[in-house]
């Protein structure tokens, strides 16, 4: 169809295809709108999508740049805002709409970069941007014929013009095949996409391209200084708008502000009365309430404390008091139930069972039981999936390897979304090839977010195949106020048998040799040798066995003459009270660590760091700045390291104070788990599509991509 002119009768077409209702129920999906979630829809055309959002409790207010749409948008989406405006040229303040959706119109712009910039201002933090438009790789091109097209977009042409303005794509996808030179129905199109997406001449040659993408904070990576424009324009009636020109939003600027209209009627409160009593998100003294959170199950296969456990307790803290409902479905007892219990998480016991433990990441365990490990398989998945239907939770979180195969798969059979919180680097040094094999094979088949805890792991299913949209590093968060004062230093030593003026350094974590403590203790010997009132200690246990490891480290230490300078403490509560005693932790990790929570917790406590290179670590220490830096398995280098900060506490603890700042911009708990939150609440809303209920109810989108001390350290255990 050719259209030269946009008037009445094209828009009550257009809306009345099923093109249009397929896209409508999909940008309402893309969105994750939440019930009062302010929404501004750039190119309104005449309001059907308006009055579509508006059905789903959303404050939605329109701009067009055409009269004749504004006054029949005005008349269909009853409750809304329109205004006339132009797209490039918005009447809002700074952060006013949560989401922001422009339905064919980046076709239209001349300049589309200058209004994705104008679109990135007035959306509040972590807002959500969704462009519908008409792909060019589309076959049948004649259907675009419109002389109001500037340009045409694909799919990788689109998402590097929304990345280069200050956005992270979420997901892209195309719908409505081309079929037979278009005689095969959009009826029979729709499902046979939806059966057949992968192909490439569904994934990549459907008429319609959809593209989600969250604004990126300023400052932050390919994020845009976006400067707050505090006297932002206020409207003061939808004539008052319909009547601006560019001209005259040039004099509300020369005139000291963007001009100023009456409070109650800023497009931040833009439906006057209509919000009022819908549950909004957030809260404060913006009045507005707080959306229902859903009902989440944690799936982990371990039950004792390990660094995993620690992070996923504080994660569980952070979500229950976000409101969000959660249980815990585990193999037996132990003390991660006993810390869940605490925190009033219903547990579930009997999760996997017992025969499946003995996976190791890089191998299968032994004898006859391996032959039993399907039908274990099956009846976990089974039992999990019963219970997801059965006590109603909406989302699945796994927190471990062995989780994400069996929780993977029972949410799928369930019907429900699964995020994976991935704790390992996913390669051939830290997994088996068949091991390997399997979270390739699942996190692509099965995982709809991966939220891997580094870049180093991002990376890594980056190279495993798993498509990078799907993937969001989310850094483990740590809470130092939430953490009891750090003791008295000088009592905690004391008790110790460390002498007060002492340099002392440590090693915290689980006692096992990818860990590298014997490392540690070789260069402890250099370093004694060198500075002979230096102490050490070893923090940690060894947790999941291992006991003849830990055995022969404490005769090499015997051996060596070592007992009175060097002591291993074993299992302890109080490693927090330790560290912020001692002058410098040591991590030697002869496996890149995705992401070691014991360098946080010295960061959080301004300690410097000495550490092997590799995984998590260099985004953590900047060598020479807030620690040092040394090749996995040098000892030599290692002991230098050590015996610098030991030799120059000024050094060390200027470095300290440097990583304690690092860790406040990078690691805070409210810029970690909120996110973790976020996506969580986006699953269970229908940002998934993976899921057998959402197909029976006609999703055709493409799979959700988001494009995030002994006891106490990070994760990376061998029954991962």
């Amino acid at each position: 169809m050719t259209v030269n002119v946009y008037g009445e009768g094209y828009y009550r077409y257009r809306e009345s295809t099923l093109d249009f209702r397929v896209e409508a129920r999909l940008i309402g999906r893309l969105l994750r709108v939440f019930p009062g979630c302010r929404v501004l829809e750039v190119g309104c055309g005449g309001g059907a999508l308006m009055r579509s959002l508006s059905a789903l409790g959303c404050q939605v207010v329109g701009v067009d740049i055409a009269e004749e749409a504004v006054r029949l948008a005005e008349r269909e989406a009853k409750g809304c805002r329109v205004l006339r405006a132009d797209a490039s040229r918005l009447p809002f303040d700074d952060h006013s709409f949560d989401r922001v959706v422009a339905h064919h119109l980046v076709e239209h712009l001349e300049e589309p970069e200058s209004a994705l910039r104008e679109w990135a201002r007035v959306l509040s933090e972590d807002g959500i941007l969704v462009i519908c438009t008409p792909n060019r790789r589309y076959p049948s091109p004649r259907i675009f014929d419109d002389p109001t097209h500037v340009h045409l977009y694909d799919r990788e042409e689109l998402s590097r013009l929304v990345e280069s303005s200050g956005f992270r794509i979420l997901e892209s996808f195309t719908v409505f095949p081309h079929l037979l030179r278009d005689r095969v129905s959009v009826k029979v199109g729709v499902p046979l996409h939806f059966l057949f997406r992968r192909l490439p001449v569904f994934s990549e040659r459907g008429r319609s391209l959809l593209l989600s993408a969250r604004k990126l904070p300023p400052g932050g990576p390919g994020g845009l200084s976006l400067g707050v424009r505090a006297e932002g324009f206020r409207v003061a009636s939808v004539s008052q708008a319909s009547e601006l020109s560019p001209g005259g939003r040039e004099e509300d600027r020369e005139a000291g502000g963007r001009g100023r209209y009456r409070e109650a009627d800023r497009p931040g409160d833009a439906l006057g009365d209509q919000g009022e009593g819908l549950p909004m998100e957030g809260g404060g003294s913006s009045g507005r309430g707080v959306a229902p959170r859903p009902k989440v199950l944690v799936v982990n296969h371990a039950v004792e404390l390990g660094g995993a456990e620690r992070v996923l307790l504080r994660l569980t803290d952070h979500l229950l008091a976000r409101g969000f409902e959660l249980g815990l479905a585990c193999p037996a007892e132990g003390p991660l139930v006993a810390e869940m219990r605490k925190r009033g998480v219903r547990v579930h016991l009997g999760h996997p069972r017992p025969r499946l433990l003995r996976i190791r990441r890089k191998s299968l365990g032994g004898g006859v039981g391996v032959l039993l490990y399907p039908w274990d398989l099956a009846m976990t998945v089974l039992r999990l999936a019963s219970l997801l239907r059965r006590e109603g939770y909406q989302v699945v979180l796994t927190n471990s390897v062995k989780a994400d195969i069996y929780g993977g798969l029972a949410a799928r059979l369930a019907g429900r979304p699964v995020a994976w919180r991935f704790h390992d680097i996913p390669d051939r040094q830290a997994f088996g090839r068949l091991n390997l094999f399997l979270v390739r094979f699942f996190s692509r088949r099965f995982a709809d977010r991966v939220l891997p805890v580094s870049e180093a792991s991002r990376r890594a299913f980056l190279q495993l195949g798993t498509p990078g949209e799907r993937l969001r590093t989310v850094y483990n968060g740590l809470d130092p106020e939430g953490e009891a004062s750090p003791a008295d230093p000088l009592r905690v030593r004391e008790g110790l048998g460390v002498p007060a003026d002492a340099p002392l350094a440590v090693w915290v974590g689980r006692v096992v040799d990818w860990k590298g403590p014997d490392r540690f203790v070789e260069a402890a010997a250099l370093v004694s040798g060198r500075i002979p009132e230096a102490r050490f200690l070893v923090v940690g246990d060894a947790l999941f066995g291992d006991r003849g490891y830990l055995e022969g480290l404490q005769e090499e230490v015997r051996r060596r003459g070592l007992e009175d300078r060097l002591a291993f403490t074993g299992f302890r509560d109080d490693a927090w009270d330790i560290m912020a005693a001692s002058d410098l932790l040591v991590h030697s990790s002869l496996l890149p660590d995705p992401l070691p929570t014991v360098i946080l917790e010295a960061m959080a406590l301004g300690k410097p760091v000495v550490a092997f290179r590799g995984g998590g670590v260099d985004e953590m220490v900047i060598p020479g700045e807030t620690g040092l830096l040394v090749e996995p398995g040098d000892t030599q280098g290692l002991a230098r390291a050590m015996e610098r900060l030991l030799s120059r506490p000024e050094e060390a603890a200027e470095m300290g104070r440097m990583g304690a700042l690092r860790f406040r911009e990078l690691f805070s708990v409210d810029s970690t788990y909120r996110v973790i939150g976020d996506e969580l609440e986006s699953l269970a809303s229908g940002g998934s599509r993976r899921c057998k209920r959402g197909a029976r109810e006609g999703c055709f989108s493409d799979p959700p991509m988001a494009r995030e001390g002994g006891a106490r350290e990070e994760t990376r255990g061998d029954s991962r």
